[in-house]
């Protein structure tokens, strides 16, 4: 899974999450509240896969992520 990361932002979405928002924010690519929200659903949705992998399930079946990025809204980020 790939964030919506500008090639300018220096910062990591999981490790440094408020440095990458800052950042965005800095740059007026959203408001704070967005762009801290997505980061928090972006990680989620990461930690998901994550666990996923841990438990010896190399993916979750394609229906799975298709829901969870429908309820995260994050459709745009996950392979299709």
């Amino acid at each position: 899974m790939t964030p919506k990361q500008s090639k300018d932002n220096p910062f990591d979405i999981i490790d440094r999450r408020v440095e990458w928002v800052q950042f965005e924010f800095d740059k007026g690519r959203g408001s704070r509240m967005d762009l801290a929200d997505y980061a928090k659903r972006f990680a989620l949705m990461q930690a998901i896969l994550n666990d996923c992998n841990r438990c010896g399930i190399p993916a979750p079946p394609d229906s799975i992520v298709k829901a969870m990025a429908y309820l995260l809204n994050m459709g745009g980020e996950c392979e299709s």
